[in-house]
């Protein structure tokens, strides 16, 4: 890709030495064999220019694009490891946000550097030694113009960082308050409070309008000011090249070639600040995703090594105790339970009493704080997360549903499970009532319908027909539909 870059740049660069060639020896001294000589060189070198120019921008889109791809693959890979605590810690909008919108940042930044901005010191640098070969008289002019367009891109950048990073948290405060809003839009509108959630969400909108008014207005300074600077330069430049042409120190070809190598400059100088501009909220993106990667799961890896192994299903915790990072007293404390394999325990509690909880940590969603948890007498923390969850099925309070058919997520457990197994296990969920106005034929049509948001309420349970036990998070008015099923006859479809 650098190496077609510089190409690129040096065929660039060639070219006013060509068109001066062609003013000073050919229009000048009316010498058209000379004139259509230079003209063809042009012609051959803006081909080779144009060649070069493609493949490196190819090269450089591809770059970027799979940096892209691994950096969002590993920011994916991270937070599958995360535990549940490691969610609230950062908060499902953030993690949403540093994992599609941070990493398009990078990628953007990536692609602006791979394809613009390499190519802009070259041509600075080519571009000044080839405007010292055409007049050593006007170098002055190309250092100060360097330097006021320096610090004025200086003082920008400064302010620019400062609101982007102001931008990144208003975005994720926008989403965290649309995340909860969409979430909960029944219980808004069940206690009236739809005038209170939109004020609260047009507060945070607001401010993140704020945010994008003052980047705009930084951005809008930017470009005017280089412009400015721009022709400041070339007016200074003809002013006093004209004082040289005149007293025959420069020719017309070679003013006109050096007009051209500042412009270059400058255009390469603002073509690198177009990504340098870009620097203040890709910095801040590029922290947020370090943060993700950095960050150590509570859920770490036993060290042993992933085999599977045969269950029984005895389970057995001892002083269980659960406390979230900076709570003053334990969500849960002091838990002894014994369970025998093949027996069923019923967890009764008030709502917030911790049931959800306790299943978690049999899970191993999350560690508890302090005590043990066994499976047939081998401590949770030494087995390899997924294979005791392939154990285990676990039902939890909010279903949950993937894009495509009913069929298809009911196979996300046994990808080889038969239509009738599925239909076994879709009959399951409901209780001996509704399977009586629930006809067979019905069942297996619904297999094929294709998942919508209006039918999380299908009951898709014990789906997994190798595990050794099931954990089922529902309300109290469950319980006796459940165990129904779980103990009733076995159907056939």
């Amino acid at each position: 890709m650098i190496v077609f870059q510089l190409v690129s740049v040096t065929a660039t660069l060639y070219l006013p030495t060509i068109n001066a060639d062609l003013i000073d020896n050919g229009l000048l001294r009316t010498d058209v064999g000379r004139i259509w000589t230079a003209g063809g060189w042009m012609v051959v070198v803006s081909i080779v220019q144009l060649l070069a120019a493609v493949v490196s921008s190819y090269a450089g889109t591809r770059a970027a694009t799979n940096a892209a791809h691994d950096l969002r693959s590993d920011v994916y890979d991270k937070i599958a490891t995360f535990s549940s605590r490691e969610h609230q810690d950062f908060g499902t909008p953030t993690l949403i946000t540093r994992s599609t919108d941070d990493v398009q940042q990078i990628q953007a930044l990536l692609l602006t550097f791979g394809t613009v901005v390499v190519a802009a010191p070259i041509t600075m640098l080519g571009g000044a030694y080839m405007a010292l070969r055409a007049d050593a008289g006007l170098s002055f002019l190309i250092v100060v113009a360097v330097v006021i367009l320096g610090a004025a891109l200086a003082v920008i950048l400064r302010w620019m960082t400062r609101v982007s990073r102001r931008m990144q948290d208003r975005l994720d405060a926008i989403n965290r308050v649309l995340r909860e809003q969409l979430m909960g839009l029944t219980v808004i509108r069940a206690f009236t409070r739809e005038r209170f959630e939109a004020e609260r969400f047009g507060q945070v909108n607001n401010e993140l309008t704020v945010a994008t008014r003052s980047m705009g207005r930084l951005r809008g300074t930017f470009v005017p000011a280089v412009m400015l600077i721009t022709d400041l330069s070339i007016v200074a430049v003809v002013w006093f090249g004209g004082h040289r042409v005149e007293s025959g120190h420069l020719l017309i070809g070679g003013l006109t070639a050096y007009v051209t190598y500042l412009g270059l400059i400058l255009g390469a100088a603002m073509m690198a600040a177009s990504g340098v501009m870009m620097l203040p909220s890709v910095m801040v993106a590029a922290e947020r995703i370090q943060a993700v990667l950095n960050s150590t799961p509570m859920l770490r890896p036993s060290g042993v090594p992933a085999s599977p192994f045969p269950m029984r299903g005895e389970l057995e915790l001892r002083g269980v105790a659960l406390r979230y990072p900076g709570a003053d007293a334990d969500v849960l404390s002091g838990i002894d339970l014994r369970v025998e394999p093949g027996s069923t325990v019923a967890i009764v509690g008030s709502m917030g009493a911790g049931k959800t909880t306790l299943l978690s940590i049999v899970a191993r969603l999350q560690d508890a704080t302090s005590g043990s948890v066994r499976l047939d007498g081998v401590d949770l923390r030494t087995i390899d997360p997924t294979v005791l969850r392939s154990q285990l099925a676990i039902v939890p309070q909010r279903s949950l549903l993937f894009r495509g058919t009913v069929a298809s997520n009911l196979r996300l457990a046994r990808p080889d499970a038969t239509d009738a197994e599925l239909c076994l296990g879709t009959l399951a969920g409901f209780s001996q009532q509704n399977i009586q106005y629930s006809a067979i034929a019905r069942t297996m049509q619904t297999l094929r319908y294709d998942v919508e948001e209006k039918l999380n309420r299908l009951p898709v349970r014990y789906l997994n027909g190798s595990s050794r036990g099931e954990l089922l998070s529902r309300m109290t008015n469950d319980i006796d539909n459940i165990a129904t099923s779980l103990r009733g006859p076995n159907r056939s479809c």
